[in-house]
């Protein structure tokens, strides 16, 4: 079977450049009220996705976690470090949190 020499990184042919200073980090909140219980990021809301479990949610936040001398997104600032909230919208009060 022959090979294509794109997937090689070849002279010619392409090469995946892959951005190390993007990462992403899974969030699953269980028994949350669909509506009533809100996740941010640095204050940002993050869109939580039903698993099919009563009361189970789960979401990937991407983020720039440092800066490197060069980059796919150079303009892109550094993200870190992240600061997470679950906020009850019924009452505006944060329930709990972590950095």
């Amino acid at each position: 079977m022959a090979t294509s020499s794109a997937r090689k990184g070849t002279p010619g042919g392409t090469v995946r450049y892959v951005d190390s200073s993007v990462e992403k980090l899974q969030v699953k909140v269980d028994n949350a009220v669909e509506g009533r219980h809100i996740v941010t990021c640095n204050g940002l809301r993050v869109p939580l996705h039903a698993t099919g479990t009563a009361g189970q949610f789960v979401a990937g936040v991407r983020y720039r976690a440092w800066q490197p001398p060069e980059a796919l997104h150079p303009t892109i600032g550094v993200d870190s470090p992240l600061t997470f909230d679950i906020i009850d919208s019924w009452t505006g009060r944060s329930l709990a949190g972590c950095v």
